[in-house]
């Protein structure tokens, strides 16, 4: 970001330097609240990685009733909330009489991004201006914070930058390679600007550069700092640490983060703040009332915030008038909300980490995604009149033989005699049951996994939950606990429970669902973790396919998921499909504004007539277009199966929240799921976008063909669960479709008969397995 002033003289190269008065070291005087409110701080101890410097928690007693705290923060006083038109904590001005806050907020979004850029770890970002915000006077001129034609040269036919500042950004480049090296992490690493014909075009490829520089800097520190990698680097690289350091990327705290519910975050700000990350939040009733959220309570006992002004329309984008005295501006679905009291589970206190060392770990993140907010979850009556089919109960498959129970013996039965089978039925019934060349393709044989021979079956349920699950067939994830104290029962992740039965229906996508409508699909039977009789949103619950169920209740029976998010992780790791269900209270329009932002028009199918690896370069750029978006990221994720592997792939360092995305929250789903009568909502993929992932090509041969088998085709074969087998085919088969010389038998794209023909028998295959 780069402060370039708007003086017409500064225009034309004739900058006058700014009066004596307008130094950093005479500032603090100029830092002034507006009338009628109060801010107090108190000084904190420092937080290691960062150098020993004083941290404060700041109270701001807004004069419209608001109350804000910071806790964590590098400077005396609290910088605005994002978006809002309320005052400020700095009345700076250059000595061209301009506030600079204004008109720079919004570029300065990449440095000072906030908590609701899903995944985003800049919150670590190094904060150049020292906790006051974008001030001009507060911020020391650098390389990453101020424009100074001083840095350049001209030669004779281009202008670049003197040697000196050359060889600093070098050594960032240098380091910055290093330290991802060390991590064993991918990230692009931009090459410094250099050579440019005049000083306009030199300072448009800074200002790019800087861009990058702290995105890459907010990634290191996230790594560093949110994992504890520092203290490793410390002790096994000490050279490599004190370069860090000496390339500022500790000298300034990090950037810290605005919560806009923070009773909705509690976890999360737990841990922030215990990496010493600032923390901002406004000090609201529903939080005062939390019994969780002690630790966020005013130093100095201020009361909660006891006005809501009404709504006004705000924009994001760069204002020229100075943010002065106007009160700040509260949506009105969140206004209206914090009035509510709030489900405890809404918190979303973890975070599953997909680590696979062995993956492409490509990073699909659209980095410049939107700002949005998190609207609470509301309770909703339910208005479904769907009948209820009458379905097998799942206790019925518990029912163990009378030898594991014996209570009084029984007399043998007579076996029933066997059938003779003449010698043309069997001959017949082979034929009928083997593939041959007039039905499998050369092409679906040649992707088919080599199996091993079938092992015997246990004969119960029980006796196959006793037995040691199947290892992970892919790298193992990891949950990153956002409270580390998980013994107190705060949130809805850190509570035991136990795994019930329960009536799934699954209607189709429909852009016109509601639930005005009896659902009419066929009810199939789940298991839900409960954890009470009045447990709130989200719900947890697994279909059964395959052996699902069996692994997890295998992991309930061997204490490896004993809580809520424990049997989250144990699906997520095995590709087990998992709903995490909720209930919503979204506008009439919401739908439609949900299904519009999905638009996939522009999304390119794969076409077969490409070669291979333009195919697959089409392809993977489709499937970037569809995973940028956190919704439909996460919906890849517990779908479970070959979505899930697939997004795996393509996303090897992928983070999933456990709980539903915003846009579920605020506008719905058009993929309603029904439990026990009522709807529920959960992240979801429209048709198109599955079947970009599966790379379903438009071309009729004579009829649809695709990469990947489709998803009614994969769900009614696969087993239920990943394992060695998937995985071996999956690898193969990626393989031969990236590959520029396939073997000759190799069919990259195939139909739905084929694929039917392929995947005949791995259910049973993956029940021995």
């Amino acid at each position: 970001m780069a402060f370039r002033p708007s003086n017409p003289r500064a225009t034309s190269g004739v900058v006058s330097p700014p009066p004596a008065t307008d130094g950093p070291d005479d500032a603090p005087s100029r830092h002034v609240l507006a009338p009628d409110e109060e801010m107090v701080a108190f000084p904190l101890d420092s937080v290691k990685p960062y150098p020993d410097r004083v941290r404060y928690h700041v109270v701001w007693r807004a004069k419209d009733g608001r109350t804000f705290v910071a806790q964590n923060a590098l400077a005396p006083v609290i910088p605005p909330p994002p978006d809002s038109a309320g005052p400020i904590g700095c009345d700076c001005r250059d000595h061209w009489g301009s506030t600079r806050y204004g008109s720079a907020q919004y570029d300065l979004r990449p440095w000072c991004p906030d908590f609701y850029r899903d995944g985003s770890g800049c919150v670590y970002a190094p904060d150049l201006f020292d906790g006051y915000g974008p001030c001009v006077l507060r911020s020391t001129p650098g390389l990453m914070t101020e424009w100074t034609d001083a840095r350049t040269v001209t030669t004779d036919d281009s202008l670049d930058f003197d040697p000196v500042t050359i060889s600093v950004l070098a050594d960032y480049r240098e380091v910055a390679v290093d330290v991802l090296s060390f991590l064993g992490v991918e990230r692009a690493v931009h090459n410094p600007p250099s050579g440019a014909a005049n000083q306009e075009d030199l300072w448009a490829a800074w200002s790019t550069w800087v861009r990058h520089e702290q995105e890459l800097r907010a990634f290191i520190l996230e790594r560093l700092v949110g994992r504890d990698a520092y203290k490793r680097l410390q002790k096994q690289d000490r050279a490599l640490w004190e370069r860090l350091c000496e390339c500022d990327y500790f000298q300034h705290g990090p950037v810290g983060t605005w919560f806009e519910r923070a009773e909705l975050h509690l976890a999360q700000i737990r841990f922030l703040l215990e990496r010493g990350v600032p923390v901002f939040y406004e000090w609201t009733p529903a939080l005062a009332a939390h019994p969780a959220a002690v630790f966020l309570a005013p130093a100095n006992d201020a009361p909660p915030s006891d006005h809501a002004p009404e709504p006004a329309p705000t924009s994001a984008l760069a204002s020229s008038k100075r943010k002065g005295s106007d009160p700040p501006v509260v949506n009105s679905k969140v206004a209206k909300a914090s009035s509510q009291e709030q489900p405890d589970n809404v918190d979303r206190t973890k975070r599953v980490v997909f680590n696979d060392a062995d993956s492409l770990g490509r990073n699909l993140k659209d980095k410049d995604s939107e700002h949005v907010r998190t609207p609470p979850s509301t309770p909703k009556k339910s208005t479904s009149s769907a009948p209820s089919t009458p379905i097998r109960p799942l206790s019925a498959r518990f029912t163990m033989p009378a030898v594991l129970y014996p209570s009084t013996a029984k007399s043998p039965s007579p076996a029933p005699r066997s059938p003779v089978q003449s010698t043309r039925a069997a001959a017949l019934l082979n034929r009928l049951t083997s593939p041959t060349p007039s039905t499998v393709s050369g092409g679906s044989r040649a992707s088919s996994p080599v199996l091993d021979p079938p092992a015997a079956t246990p004969a119960s349920l029980l006796a196959r939950i006793q037995q040691p699950p199947p290892a992970p067939a892919v790298g193992v994830i990891e949950v990153v606990a956002l409270c580390e104290d998980v013994g107190k029962p705060m949130h809805i992740e850190t509570l035991h429970g136990a795994l019930q039965e329960v009536e799934l229906r699954l209607p189709p996508y429909s852009p016109t669902a509601s639930e005005a409508r009896p659902s009419t699909s066929p009810a199939i039977a789940a298991l839900e973790y409960r954890i009470n009789s009045d447990q709130g949103h989200p719900r947890l619950v697994f279909p059964s396919n395959g052996r699902a169920h069996e692994i997890l209740l295998g992991a309930i029976a061997r204490n490896e998921a004993r809580t809520w998010v424990e049997c989250l992780t144990v699906a997520l790791q095995y590709g087990i499909t998992v709903y995490t269900a909720i209930r919503t209270d979204a506008a009439p329009d919401a739908l439609a504004r949900a299904i519009a932002a999905r638009e996939t028009q522009a999304m390119v199918r794969v076409s077969p007539d490409l070669a291979p690896a333009a195919r697959y370069a089409s392809w993977r750029e489709s499937i970037k277009s569809v995973l940028v978006k956190a919704s439909a990221l996460r919906a890849t994720m517990r779908s479970g199966g070959l979505l899930w592997r697939l997004g795996r792939w393509f996303y090897g360092t992928a983070t999933v929240d456990s709980h539903p995305t915003h846009d579920v929250y605020q506008l719905g789903s058009p993929v309603p799921i029904v439990i026990n009568d009522q709807f529920y909502y959960d992240d979801w993929l429209c048709p198109d976008e599955e079947n970009i992932l599966l790379g379903w090509s438009p071309k009729l041969l004579p009829t649809h063909i695709s990469l990947w088998p489709p998803s009614d085709i994969w769900n009614a074969h696969w087993g239920g669960i990943w394992v060695e087998m998937h995985e071996t085919w999956f690898r193969a088969r990626m393989s031969l479709i990236q590959g520029a010389y396939a073997s000759a038998d190799f069919k990259p794209f195939m139909t739905r008969h084929e694929w039917e023909q392929m995947l005949r028998g791995w259910k049973s295959r993956v029940a021995r397995a």
